[in-house]
């Protein structure tokens, strides 16, 4: 997977969309881990969000720390 460190600027942001809305934790996708979901909210390297875009659509938006 991408490592932010190598793409963003210190503070700087990335915005990853195509995503259903979390019903729960950890997300699941096919009933097991959703594993690039949880990349950018585990990332120790940023500070990210679930933003509710829609009834079935969400973005990720994460910050570099």
């Amino acid at each position: 997977p991408l490592s932010p460190r190598d793409w963003l600027a210190p503070g700087g942001a990335v915005v990853l969309d195509d995503f259903t809305p979390r019903t729960g934790w950890p997300p699941l996708l096919d009933g097991a881990p959703d594993r690039p979901r949880l990349h950018w909210l585990e990332h120790p390297d940023l500070c990210t969000t679930e933003v509710v875009t829609g009834p079935a659509s969400a973005t990720l938006v994460g910050i570099l720390r």
